[in-house]
This record gives structure tokens, C-alpha cells and sequence, in this order.
């Protein structure tokens, strides 16, 4: 759809977080000062607040982060600290030791992984941008 959308002489600039060292990436996704637990922790929030939900946030879920390889994405989940019932939205949902919500992808892609993003919607790679450290593309992808 991207080719289609872009138009016959169009293109897309897409942005895109480039794979890092692994223990770079679990200490950017797990953070010291406990930010990124927080952030993840807020959904759970937002479901007690918009669901009438009863998570116990700060004492019923741990956050924990993963590199998947095969996948090469950082997965952020909140895992039980033990058993649990939680009402949500009336409805009961119980939770067992270490049981896994699976919160987030945050995928990582190298300059390959993108031209064969592009090359499958009939696109290639015309300019790649990168930031000094090699962390971020941007990508102008164009019509082959």
C-alpha cells in the first residue's frame, strides 16, 4: 500500500531505530533510576483509572525488559509478583506467580532489514541519513 499511497513519482521518509549492543539496549529498556518501569507501570493506571479496574501497581507487577533476537526487538512486560485476582471492567482475571503481560515491541532494524521492508512493497532505498553514533535512519524510500 505504501507505493501505492506514495503515488508514481512520490516517496517515503521513514525513520527508524537502528539495532545497538544488546546490554546497551536492556540498560536504555531497564533503566537504573526505575523511569522506563514507571512508564511501562502506567498501563496498568490508565486501565484502573478507564476500566474501573483493581491492579495493584506497585506491589502486584515487576517490570521486566527482553531482547528477542530472532525477532530483534526489545519486549517490555510486567510480570506477577504472585497470585492475584484483579476485577477489571467487571470482569474477574486471575493472574498466577511470574505470568507475563506482554506491554510493548520496540522493534530494531539495520539499513538490510529495511531495504527488504522496502523492496517488499516494490520500494527501495534511495538516501539514508544516520545520526554520528549510528543509532537512528532515516530512510527516503522511492520508487525502484
Amino acid at each position: 500500500m505504501l507505493k501505492a499511497l506514495a503515488g508514481p513519482s512520490g516517496a517515503l521518509l521513514l525513520g527508524a531505530d537502528l539495532i545497538k549492543d544488546r546490554q546497551r539496549l536492556l540498560a536504555a529498556y531497564d533503566d537504573k533510576r526505575g523511569i522506563t518501569a514507571e512508564f511501562n507501570k502506567n498501563i496498568l493506571r490508565r486501565i484502573n483509572h478507564d476500566l474501573n479496574a483493581n491492579f495493584d501497581v506497585d506491589g502486584g507487577f515487576k517490570h521486566r525488559a527482553i531482547f528477542n533476537e530472532g525477532l530483534s526487538r526489545i519486549e517490555m512486560q510486567l510480570v506477577a509478583c504472585r497470585e492475584q485476582t484483579v476485577n477489571v471492567a467487571g470482569e474477574k482475571m486471575d493472574f498466577h506467580l511470574g505470568e507475563v503481560i506482554h506491554t510493548e515491541n520496540s522493534h530494531k532494524y539495520s539499513e538490510q532489514s529495511i531495504a527488504e521492508l522496502a523492496s517488499a512493497a516494490d520500494m527501495e532505498i534511495h538516501r539514508v541519513w544516520k545520526d554520528p553514533q549510528g543509532d537512528f535512519g532515516v530512510f527516503l524510500l522511492g520508487q525502484k
